[in-house]
């Protein structure tokens, strides 16, 4: 391998911008114009990525870097999963649509790699990266798995909920005193908790260190996806 300077760790990578930090997360954002690309960086902790503006995506693995496996929720289904397998087959690219998610255990396997959005793309790629600085005692469970109420992801002690939302469609979100992240993705929502309304981009998130219950509602006349983590 190459000496260290020739790459850096994600947190000092210019594109992905560190917004939150506290003992339990670390979330950054990486906004990527078509045909830009990322420093060469590394990544050593478990990390879940959103996709809250999708488009196609390649990657560069650094010389002698191994590569860390990408873990998918249950809720992909075969078919989308033979659409970015065919896709990058084609391209070389995956095509990652908004509200996509999935979790790469890199403390067990850091990675160092460049990113660069397909310069195709008709506008930027924005992802979400949050660092998960829980209880690793407990295994992941490496498959999501489905509920009547929606589609659930466990992590460590971490749990994240995938929420699709048609046209003014709500949903009230039980978070029993817990810790709570929540981003928007593809479009805007509204979040309600407690008389007080908080309006979230796409690709905005709000942090609350203890939450009980959640109203999310979509005001658009598009679909909107929620990432909802409980921690």
């Amino acid at each position: 391998m190459k000496e260290t300077s020739a790459f850096v760790p994600v947190e000092q990578e210019p594109l992905h911008k560190e917004l939150f930090r506290n003992s339990k997360i670390r979330l950054y954002r990486a906004v990527l114009l078509p045909g830009v690309r990322t420093a060469v960086h590394r990544h050593d902790q478990d990390t879940v990525y959103i996709v809250c503006s999708g488009g196609k995506i390649r990657t560069t693995l650094f010389p002698g870097s191994r590569r860390c496996p990408t873990v998918l929720p249950a809720w992909i289904t075969i078919f989308e999963k033979v659409r970015l397998i065919a896709g990058k087959l084609k391209t070389g690219a995956l095509k990652l649509p908004a509200g996509f998610l999935f979790y790469m255990p890199s403390q067990t396997y850091p990675v160092i790699h460049a990113a660069v959005s397909d310069k195709t793309n008709t506008g930027p790629m924005d992802l979400i990266g949050i660092e998960l600085y829980g209880d690793r005692d407990a295994g992941h469970q490496r498959n999501g798995r489905r509920t009547r109420a929606a589609n659930v992801f466990s992590i460590h002690q971490n749990v994240l909920r995938h929420i699709v939302l048609s046209a003014d469609q709500t949903v009230s979100v039980q978070a029993a005193g817990k810790a709570v992240c929540i981003v928007s993705c593809g479009a805007s929502s509204v979040v309600h908790e407690q008389e007080k309304d908080t309006t979230l981009a796409a690709g905005d998130f709000l942090w609350r260190d203890t939450a009980e219950t959640l109203t999310i509602q979509n005001r658009n006349t598009s679909m909107v996806t929620i990432i909802l983590l409980l921690v």
